[in-house]
C-alpha cells in the first residue's frame, strides 16, 4: 500500500473529525496506521479523537505512541502536558 493512500485515509479523517463524525475519523485513522504505523500524526489526531470521546485510557495509550516515534519536539511537548493532564 502506497504513502499516498495513507495520506488519503489523513484527510477523511480530518474531514470526518471537522463535522464531528468522530468514529467515522477514527477508523480512517487506523486505516492510515495499517498503511504508516509509525505516523505520529496520526497517533496525535487519534489521542485527540479519544479525548474528545472521553476515552482516557485509549488516549493515553495513543499519546505514548505519539512520543515513540515523534521526532518533533514540539510535538513531544504537546504530548506531555496532554499525558500530565490525562494523569
Amino acid at each position: 500500500i502506497s504513502h499516498g493512500q495513507s495520506k488519503g485515509h489523513l484527510k477523511r479523517a480530518i474531514s470526518a473529525m471537522e463535522i464531528g463524525l468522530f468514529e467515522e475519523s477514527l477508523k480512517q485513522l487506523n486505516y492510515a496506521l495499517k498503511d504508516d504505523p509509525k505516523n505520529a500524526q496520526v497517533h496525535k489526531l487519534k489521542a485527540l479523537l479519544y479525548e474528545a470521546l472521553e476515552k482516557k485510557d485509549k488516549a493515553i495509550h495513543s499519546w505514548n505512541d505519539c512520543i515513540r516515534h515523534s521526532k518533533d519536539q514540539n510535538m513531544i511537548k504537546e504530548a506531555e502536558i496532554h499525558l500530565n493532564y490525562l494523569n
